[in-house]
């Protein structure tokens, strides 16, 4: 997905948010915004968000030497996510469908993201979620996929909601299918790394591996080899989030996107009458590219 006009001032909002994060000195936040500025006015249309947003972290860490960030927010996330985490699983093992549940609580976890604000609710989330269920759904080409299928590969997103990403990868152990889990490489925005996923002790639900790119949204071009031979060869794969999205709206493989849409641009992309806020599971070839 190219850069869009509204991705400026949310890219400029990030930045900021960063850098207060690690920094109070008014001097080095402006220059830190100042060579964002400069960074977007030599901008080339055709990068994704995620490809932007990776220079972005690159001009924080070297202006603060700060690695990461997000590192207390991931922790609180992570803290808040593990506490409510019983009651969920309660919550999907006693539903009529434990597999579409586990996706929505799946969805639901990907609004914890710092790329759209910092302040999240994460119990009123997930109350407001077991109502609506998925907004847009394509559940049922899943489910015809899923059956067919000996390998699924899921793209993962942030720390927060990789707590409930535990319930799908339940679900899916069930379907005695190989089942592998990709983070990012290094640490950028509150997105899962391999540390947190050990944590976690996903991997001992799906093989976890890294996808060998900085950015984050996966970013073919820039991921390391075993990831894009894992890849080209799965039967399945389910992208979660918001930058994934923006990183493989065009690869054309066989790709079930699972997500909250969390800007106008996203809406504009995914069509179908997903509006902004909206929770959805969508087939690749759903989504009109821009």
């Amino acid at each position: 997905m190219n850069f869009g006009f509204e991705c400026y001032s949310c890219i400029l909002r990030q930045g900021y948010e960063a850098a207060t994060m690690v920094t109070d000195n008014d001097d080095v936040i402006r220059e830190i915004l100042s060579e964002i500025c400069s960074e977007l006015a030599k901008l080339d249309p055709t990068i994704s968000p995620p490809e932007f947003i990776a220079i972005v972290h690159q001009i924080i860490k070297k202006k603060t030497g700060v690695e990461d960030p997000y590192a207390k927010i991931k922790a609180k996330n992570m803290k808040t996510s593990l506490q409510i985490y019983p009651k969920v699983e309660k919550i999907v093992s006693n539903s009529d469908d434990p597999l579409l549940a586990s996706l929505v609580m799946s969805a639901v976890g990907n609004s914890i993201d710092t790329a759209v604000g910092l302040e999240v609710d994460i119990v009123k989330n997930i109350e407001k979620s077991l109502q609506t269920g998925l907004n847009y759904s394509d559940y049922g080409l899943l489910k015809e996929e899923l059956d067919q299928a000996d390998n699924v590969l899921i793209i993962a997103d942030n720390t927060g909601e990789a707590v409930f990403d535990r319930l799908l990868l339940k679900e899916l152990n069930k379907l005695d299918m190989k089942i592998t889990y990709v983070v990012r490489s290094k640490a950028v925005l509150n997105d899962i790394t391999i540390r947190d996923a050990k944590k976690l002790n996903i991997d001992s639900m799906a093989e976890v591996i890294e996808s060998g790119t900085f950015t984050p949204g996966v970013i073919l071009s820039q991921c390391n080899d075993n990831f894009k031979n894992i890849y080209y060869n799965s039967d399945l794969i389910i992208s979660k989030g918001q930058g994934n999205l923006e990183g493989l709206s065009n690869a054309g493989e066989n790709i079930f996107f699972l997500l909250k849409a969390k800007c106008k641009f996203i809406e504009f992309i995914l069509k179908n009458g997903i509006e902004k806020g909206d929770l959805v599971l969508i087939k690749s070839d759903k989504i009109s590219e821009k």
